[in-house]
């Protein structure tokens, strides 16, 4: 079994948090997701948003099967489901909601089918919309394409999948990390393929009117030299949101004030740990 957590720490490493120079500190686990032969993980992929004390999480849930210390121990024979977790208080208490619109159109990555077929935008996103939340979605973390959806109602309904370009690359995977500008302009975070193959390389894409059209910026870093699938110990977590690996961060938002709410997936070979 495997459970997805919600860290909540004090946020006194932040610059004007409530616990002044003093270091963060858990003050309690709330587990949000916990079912037996299930694995649930990947948050950072999906994505977290919050408005006020409303918060909602996406996670996959596969089943479980130990596959050793170096793989994610789930049953790649089963299927891998995508959902949401969502809270109203701020964490205390959380709801699972089935999300099978989320399925991306070639499928997760174990055999839970094909989702909807994938098409062009069309219509301007309007990214400042009150309940607005963006997802992106990939199938394959080496090879391939991605796509992205877009609720105005803070993910009780989705439109997409919508085909994201590929700006001149080989591959994306995309995970989801994005900076809204405006009501027509945002930043996305995302990585591509190695020059040699494999994943690894983190950018930046904007788009400026709306998810019509997308532009490659820049490299966020340069080439990775690890072959490691894990982030490699030499960069780490860059002030604790940062992934060089993923080019995404660390699902974090701060819910009221001075606190920092972080989701984590934890597992061991006998379940939990």
């Amino acid at each position: 079994m495997n459970r997805l957590l919600v860290l909540v720490w004090c946020a006194g490493l932040f610059p004007g948090g409530a616990c002044g120079a003093d270091a963060p500190k858990v003050i309690r686990h709330v587990t949000v997701y916990s079912k037996a032969e299930r694995y649930a993980g990947w948050p950072a992929n999906h994505g977290v948003w919050s408005w006020g004390d409303e918060i909602v999480v996406g996670f996959s849930a596969a089943y479980y099967q130990w596959l050793g210390p170096d793989r994610h121990p789930y049953d790649r024979s089963k299927p891998e489901e995508p959902y949401l977790a969502r809270s109203v208080d701020g964490g205390e208490t959380w709801r699972i909601e089935p999300a099978p619109s989320l399925v991306p159109p070639e499928g997760m990555y174990t055999a839970a089918g094909p989702g909807g077929k994938a098409s062009e935008l069309t219509e301007a996103i309007d990214f400042l919309q009150p309940g607005f939340c963006m997802t992106f979605r990939m199938t394959d973390a080496q090879k391939g394409r991605s796509w992205f959806f877009y609720s105005y109602d803070r993910g009780k309904t989705w439109k997409g999948p919508f085909n994201f370009p590929m700006v001149g690359l080989e591959a994306i995977m995309a995970r989801t990390d994005y900076i809204v500008n405006g009501q027509r302009d945002a930043m996305v975070f995302l990585t591509a393929a190695k020059a040699a193959g494999g994943e690894g390389r983190p950018f930046m894409a904007q788009t400026r009117d709306g998810g019509l059209h997308w532009e490659f910026v820049a490299w966020t870093l340069p080439i990775p030299v690890w072959d490691s699938p894990l982030c490699p110990p030499q960069y780490g977590f860059r002030k604790q949101i940062w992934s060089p690996r993923c080019g995404t961060r660390i699902p974090s938002e701060r819910v009221r004030t001075g606190l920092m709410l972080t989701l984590l997936t934890t597992t061991g070979k006998l379940g939990n740990t």
